[in-house]
């Protein structure tokens, strides 16, 4: 069972400083990755679940 939803603000961290990215919304999961909307470029990157840290949970994709 995966610990993320579509919609959960996560966090990405790294023992290093500098490759970190700060705070994303997820937008898609797959078996291996999880494709990320970062919000600090706006950019969004596949990453893998190990380097995510769950801030808040969203609404799993479903609208309010």
């Amino acid at each position: 069972m995966n610990a993320f939803n579509i919609g959960d603000l996560i966090r990405h961290w790294t023992m290093g400083k500098g490759n970190n990215r700060g705070y994303g919304i997820i937008l898609e999961i797959m078996p291996t990755k999880i494709k990320c909307l970062w919000i600090v470029d706006g950019t969004s990157t596949w990453m893998h679940s190990k380097y995510l840290r769950l801030i808040a949970k969203g609404q799993n994709g479903k609208s309010s």
